[in-house]
């Protein structure tokens, strides 16, 4: 309905903007968790908590959105913690942090699918990205990780609409 709103508070004819949803997109998990965990090295009795990155901010934020989440998980005994990187960026690009949090596993992006993925996860963390609106509708706790000055953007629905915590 917001992106409704938004089209027609742009010009939209209003009769011409119909709500339909995202067809492709389900609320079931094609997934086990335990398996995806598994199949990916992790402890499939350890809670999971996943950081997804999005390539909408710029590469100094993104470090520090990564090496944010990397500070607050890289001693906690008892959780798995893991960053699953936007299908544009490369672990590469994440040497430093590798080096830095060798507790949290920075993975490409292809490592895991959506649904393997959100299997694997018990919380998932994420600014502004899609991934925390499929991680909502497959019930996962989401979380808006935020240390930036600017609005959130897209999770700032996530916050609004669905009660996502914002840290």
């Amino acid at each position: 309905e917001e992106q409704r709103d938004a089209m027609v508070a742009l010009g939209l004819d209003p009769a011409r903007a119909v709500v339909t949803g995202a067809q492709h997109k389900t609320r079931e998990l094609q997934a086990s968790g335990p398996e995806a965990k598994r199949r990916a090295g992790f402890p499939p009795d350890r809670p999971l908590i996943l950081l997804a990155t999005n390539n909408a901010l710029a590469e100094p934020q993104r470090r520090a959105y990564v090496q944010a989440f990397c500070e607050a998980l890289q001693d906690r005994p008892g959780v798995t913690a893991a960053v699953r990187l936007h299908p544009s960026e490369q672990p590469s690009a994440y040497a430093r942090e590798r080096r830095e949090f060798p507790a949290v596993r920075i993975m490409e992006n292809a490592e895991w699918s959506l649904d393997e993925a959100l299997a694997a996860a018990e919380i998932v963390v994420c600014h502004n990205s899609s991934f925390g609106g499929d991680a909502l509708a497959k019930g996962r706790l989401v979380v808006i990780l935020d240390p930036f000055p600017a609005p959130p953007g897209f999770a700032q629905t996530l916050i609004r609409h669905a009660g996502a915590p914002r840290v």
